[in-house]
Parts: C-alpha cells; sequence; structure tokens
C-alpha cells in the first residue's frame, strides 16, 4: 500500500509505527479476498458476471453461505437458486455484491467473543445500509456501492473495538450529548475517532476512493453536499438513530413521529415508501436473515 491517509493536524501514513493507532489498524485481518475482488469489479464490464463467478470459486464458504442467503425467505424466490450465475440472473450484481459484503462483514466482526457487545453497531450499519437503499429507490436514481457504503460507513467504529474491546467498552456504554461528544472520546481514547479509522482501513483494502471518502466524511455536513452517495448515507445515518438503530447512546436523537421528515430532503419528504413502519420493516427483515446475535451463517 502505497497511499496515504493524512489526519488533521497529525501528519500520519499508512503504515506508521505499531505504537500509534494505524499501525494497529494495519494488523487487523484483511477482508475475504474474495469479497476484495467483487468490490474491485466493474459492474458496466462485459466481463462482470465472469469476474464474479471467478471471485466466488475462489472461496467456496462464501459461496455456499450467499447462495444459503439467496433462498431464504428474505427473497421468496421461485425454485431453488443451484449457482452464483443463477443468483446473478434472479437477483442481479449489485444486490449479490452486497449480500456477499454483508456475509463477509458479519463473519469479520462477529465471529469474536465479543459479539455480543458490537451487537448495536452491526444492527446500525444494516439499518443504513437499507435505508440508503430506500433512500435511492425514491430518489428512482442508481448509485453504485451504496448499500456497500452504508454497510461500511461506521467499519471504523469496529475495528477500534477489535483492536482494544476493553476501551472502545468505554464509548459503547456511554451516554453522550452529540455526535461530536463522542467522536472527541474516541479521538482521546485512540487519537483518531472511527471516521479517520474506518477511511484508513478502507483505504488499507484497497477499496475504491468513493467509498474511503464515504466513510471519512459521512459525519460532515458537506457529505449531503457532495453528490448521491454521500448524501443518501449521511442521511440514512442519521434516520437509522431516529427509528431506534443508533451506533451510540446520544440524547439529542430526535425521535419525534415528525423527526424522519426533518432528516429528509423535500423532494423525498411524505413518501409513503419512506414512513418509519415501512423502513423499520425493512431493516428488520434484513437483520432476520443476518441475525446479529447467533452464527446462522458460516464463519
Amino acid at each position: 500500500m502505497t497511499g496515504t491517509l493524512i489526519q488533521p493536524g497529525s501528519g500520519l501514513p499508512i503504515g506508521g509505527s505499531e505504537s500509534n493507532v494505524f499501525g494497529r489498524l494495519s494488523r487487523l485481518p484483511v477482508l475475504r479476498p474474495a469479497m476484495l475482488s467483487l468490490l474491485a469489479i466493474s459492474l458496466e464490464s462485459d466481463s462482470a458476471i465472469g469476474e464474479f463467478e471467478r471471485a466466488f470459486r475462489s472461496d467456496p464458504a462464501l459461496t455456499a453461505d450467499l447462495l444459503l442467503v439467496a433462498n431464504s425467505p428474505l427473497f421468496g424466490l421461485r425454485g431453488t437458486v443451484q449457482s452464483i450465475r443463477h443468483a446473478i440472473a434472479m437477483l442481479g450484481l449489485e444486490r449479490i455484491r452486497s449480500l456477499a459484503l454483508t456475509i463477509a462483514m458479519r463473519s469479520y466482526v462477529l465471529s469474536s467473543r465479543w459479539s455480543q457487545a458490537i451487537r448495536g453497531p452491526w444492527r446500525h450499519s444494516i439499518a443504513t445500509a437499507v435505508i440508503a437503499e430506500a433512500l435511492e429507490q425514491a430518489d428512482q436514481s442508481t448509485v453504485p456501492l451504496l448499500y456497500t457504503a452504508g454497510l461500511l460507513h461506521d467499519v471504523g467504529r469496529l475495528a477500534l473495538f477489535q483492536i482494544s474491546p476493553d476501551k472502545y467498552s468505554q464509548i459503547l456504554s456511554g451516554h453522550f450529548a452529540s455526535i461530536q461528544e463522542y467522536l472527541h472520546q474516541e479521538a482521546f481514547l485512540f487519537d483518531c475517532a472511527h471516521d479517520d479509522a474506518g477511511a484508513f482501513l478502507a483505504m488499507a483494502w484497497g477499496l475504491p476512493i468513493s467509498l474511503c471518502d464515504c466513510i471519512r466524511f459521512h459525519h460532515w455536513d458537506v457529505a449531503t453536499h457532495a453528490g448521491r452517495l454521500f448524501e443518501f448515507v449521511a442521511i440514512a445515518c442519521r434516520i437509522a438513530d431516529a427509528l431506534g438503530y443508533p451506533e451510540v447512546n446520544r440524547s439529542n436523537v430526535d425521535t419525534a413521529p415528525d423527526a424522519l421528515a426533518k432528516l429528509l430532503p423535500s423532494r423525498l419528504q411524505n413518501l409513503p415508501s419512506l414512513a418509519p413502519d415501512v423502513l423499520h420493516a425493512l431493516i428488520e427483515r434484513q437483520l432476520t436473515s443476518f441475525p446479529s446475535n447467533k452464527q446462522s451463517v458460516r464463519n
């Protein structure tokens, strides 16, 4: 890895000394190679289907788990999906990649003895990804890697927990007045907040720069003006909090009946597909298929 991610005021590059948080982050296990290959494939390529099949062939366990989910009640497909090509034909490339990432990330962060402790952040990540997709559909737009960005936007939080569960438990058990307050607490405990840590990790994994930037800036107000990918993930993150899937305990979350409407851009307000009960049902359906507290998908 030759690129660098510079922290404001620190000048810390990728590959810093082992004594700092970036050195420790760089030693975390790499996301499954097959998944990294899938994220690097352009869906516009004529060879995308063949490249998907090759990536899955390199990871039989991921393939088996993907087919298990594809045949679950989540999709209600007629007949049995028996191959990756069949799954792609039924669900499409982007959906298959999203499902594979969910499986890979769940295995990555929830296969340890601390899985129950990070149940909240995992649920928040799933909720954000689902809501982001709902925003995309309501907007009648196409945003590449949107579900992926929603699922990974808080990967830095999960990474900081992995390098120091006891220390990050102070964040998970704390009560904060604002986003900035817990970001400052993260910076105090780790010398960086989860958005910086996540962007560093995403760059180390070689993820597309758009994903790295979305992870880095999802708490910045500018994100809502930087394009649909940034806008939808930033809004979805806040809506997830308001719907009861908080990333941390925060007292200034607005949970009033009209809270969701205040978070939506005017063009998406008052749409039935974005009603709180509809979004909640979509999130719970996804969480049921990818549960956070039991090992129903192989690691």
